[in-house]
């Protein structure tokens, strides 16, 4: 294993994601039992200089290169997790008109694919929720349906009838009908895709003996072709 790969995303500098990468090394430094390098506790045995020295090393590989020769000089795990925090900690706080920006501005018609539509609403809500301010299903339903094409507004309205009709009370639900549309759309192309009659037919005698071969696979010899008179 590559000791200088990073366990998961690295910490960026503008620190757009740090809740994430906290809940990240949390719960990495439960497994690897170094929770006691940067959150020290009565109850528990002090931290080891060797597991300080490997929490540390965790800490730096798993942060924005620019970060970490922002903070080369801090010696202990707990020094670069306090400092992290106190510059990360709050900011939410400029967080929260970026991600209004991006609730406003997605859409539904934007996206080639579905699966790629989800990925960026799941983005925006878990970083909205991160912010205290959590997206419901219902609104993440109502901003799908709203922002579909002009000529897909018939669809759009079979989906809201679902819903008025508690068919389809989840974001995850409506994604699913989403890809499983999406599937049989691909589908019907690919059939279309070939001109009609195109398809070629397998001949009467295919996979039959020539009768003109000998045993060994030669054709016999014959006399010059007589010509054919009706």
């Amino acid at each position: 294993m590559d000791p200088i790969r990073p366990e998961f995303e690295l910490l960026d500098s503008a620190g757009l994601e740090y809740h994430r990468w906290v809940a990240d090394v949390e719960t990495t430094f439960v497994a690897k039992d170094f929770t006691s390098t940067i959150k020290p506790s009565a109850d528990a045995a002090p931290a080891t200089e060797k597991d300080k020295a490997h929490a540390l090393m965790f800490l730096k590989r798993n942060i924005d290169p620019n970060l970490r020769w922002g903070y080369h000089h801090l010696k202990t795990p707990k020094y670069l997790w306090d400092a992290l925090d106190s510059r990360f900690g709050n900011i939410h706080d400029s967080l929260i008109p970026q991600l209004n920006i991006l609730w406003n501005e997605i859409r539904f018609l934007d996206y080639v694919k579905v699966n790629d539509f989800q990925k960026d609403m799941l983005q925006i809500q878990a970083r909205m929720d991160f912010c205290g301010n959590k997206l419901t299903d219902e609104e993440m339903i109502q901003k799908s349906l709203s922002t579909f094409t002009t000529s897909s507004m018939i669809l759009a309205n079979q989906y809201r009838l679902e819903v008025d009709n508690k068919r389809i009370t989840t974001f995850s639900r409506l994604i699913n009908l989403l890809q499983v549309a999406e599937r049989h759309n691909e589908i019907l192309i690919n059939n279309n895709a070939r001109s009609v009659g195109k398809k070629k037919v397998p001949e009467a005698n295919h996979g039959k003996v020539n009768i003109g071969k000998n045993p060994k696979g030669k054709r016999a010899r014959h006399s010059d072709p007589q010509p054919y008179y009706p």
